[in-house]
């Protein structure tokens, strides 16, 4: 199977925004959950 040009560069531009949604995402998760633990641990 041969992907044309065109197809190769908008697979190209999902691949990168998805990859880019998903790190996004993991750091915003991952800060959130050590604002609370830190939350959680001055209060105490």
């Amino acid at each position: 199977m041969t992907l044309s040009t065109f197809e190769q560069i908008r697979l190209l531009i999902l691949f990168t925004i998805s990859f880019r949604i998903s790190i996004f995402f993991h750091y915003s998760v991952s800060s959130s959950f050590y604002l609370d633990l830190f939350d959680i641990s001055q209060n105490n």
